[in-house]
């Protein structure tokens, strides 16, 4: 058993829970993966210290102060979230009809229990995930029914500007029998919240038949270290296409990963990050191969100035009696500064011998080639540097679906690179 000195004061918040007056098999639920939490290891993702992930702790509060939700009649879903403080969910009345449910996840675990009992995750592997689920303090539950086409991205938004906001946000999502449809998720947070605990995971559910682009865009700014799980469960022929856009200045332990259940289901799983200064980031994505004839792809880019770290570590599991299986994963970092440094751990478990699998992965600095080519045509050093880096990220980046998003991206980009090219002058 894992003992932390924290573990005391966890088990009184836990109690607490009972004057929330949520329905009993939550509550019995959070119990059960608390209990597990202090049998269970902490994740085991390689060059990465275990220590990282005990900052850790229980939220003071546990439910958000005002929710708001507005039917319109545009045929768009948004959730926005500031803070503890509000909630404002918009969903037309046309799609309500269809059958579509955006809900507070408290809401629904009491008014939609045989989707939430069902899907919500209760068998954590890690300690990490068991402490999430017994904690989670807001979430949503996204339900779109079968044959649902939505043209429309949903777009769901979280701001944290408020040190005394301590969230773990549970986001459930749920897609039927053959629903097409596109999520854009954006978090960020102001700087200087030195107490502020922002970690997430959002579990998603595709049908058979499903196709979902799934966009996330994270701009944390905080000091606290942060944790961050996208994880999805494939069915039938589904698909799902992930693209992770990592701009934080904060550490950062991020995991995406597939597990691809049904035959023919197919996922991709794509990263961009930037660490500079001190920082620190670690990134796991993985696939996992259970039905026939799957395919899975992960391609990760990163770029590293500085004295920053980069961790990138990608498996490939193909599990006995996976025939037909595909596992491809590519890897490649850029360090702009001779003081970054980076790991790229491509990893393959193979446990089929009628399936295909590779990895790539490289490390390497800018091209002096490249470098030389820029400055020949009257650019400076910096200005060509930053034009490469964009380069590095703009075939991933060109896929995000909101066009002022990618601009803000752009923005974002060009202030840390000029940022870094006035630091390394000075």
């Amino acid at each position: 058993m894992i003992k932390t000195r924290h573990s005391e004061f966890f088990k009184r918040q836990l109690d607490n829970l009972s004057d929330l007056h949520e329905v009993e098999w939550l509550t019995e639920n959070r119990k059960k993966a608390f209990s597990l939490s202090r049998d269970l290891n902490w994740p085991d993702y390689p060059r990465v210290l275990k220590t990282t992930f005990q900052a850790i702790s229980a939220p003071s509060r546990w439910s958000i102060e005002e929710e708001k939700y507005f039917f319109t009649e545009k045929s768009q879903i948004r959730i926005e979230q500031l803070n503890l403080s509000s909630l404002k969910i918009y969903l037309s009345s046309k799609l309500q009809k269809l059958g579509v449910i955006v809900m507070d996840l408290f809401e629904a675990a009491e008014k939609k229990p045989d989707l939430v009992q069902k899907y919500l995750q209760n068998d954590p592997d890690n300690r990490l995930l068991a402490m999430h689920q017994a904690y989670w303090n807001c979430g949503l539950l996204i339900y779109l029914p079968n044959d649902l086409h939505l043209k429309q991205p949903i777009e769901i938004s979280l701001i944290v500007d408020d040190y005394a906001s301590a969230i773990e946000q549970h986001i459930l999502f749920i897609a039927g029998s053959n629903v097409k449809a596109t999520v854009v998720q954006t978090t960020k947070s102001s700087a200087d919240l030195n107490k502020v605990q922002l970690n997430s995971v959002f579990d998603l559910i595709a049908g058979p038949g499903s196709h979902l682009d799934c966009f996330a865009v994270d701009q944390l700014n905080h000091s606290r270290i942060s944790y961050f799980n996208r994880f999805s469960r494939l069915g039938t022929d589904a698909q799902v296409n992930w693209l992770l856009a990592e701009m934080n200045l904060n550490n950062l332990v991020g995991e995406c990963s597939a597990i691809l259940n049904g035959n023919g289901s197919q996922a991709n799983l794509r990263v961009v990050s930037l660490a500079d200064r001190e920082q620190k980031q670690a990134l796991m994505t993985k696939l996992t191969h259970i039905g026939q004839h799957t395919t899975g792809n992960i391609n990760q880019r990163g770029v590293i100035l500085q004295r920053g770290r980069l961790i990138y570590n990608a498996v490939g599991k193909i599990v006995k009696g996976a025939h037909g299986a595909n596992s491809e994963q590519t890897s490649r970092i850029l360090l702009l500064s001779p003081t970054a440094t980076g790991d790229a751990n491509p990893i393959l478990l193979i446990d089929e011998n009628d399936v295909e699998a590779g990895h790539a992965a490289s490390i390497g600095r800018v091209s002096p080639e490249q470098l030389y080519y820029l400055m020949s045509r009257g650019l400076t050093v910096d200005r060509a540097r930053q034009l490469l880096v964009k380069g590095f990220f703009d075939d991933l980046l060109d896929r995000l679906p909101i066009n002022d998003l990618r601009v803000e991206l752009d923005q974002a980009l060009e202030r840390r690179l000029l940022t870094n090219a006035k630091k390394s002058i000075s």
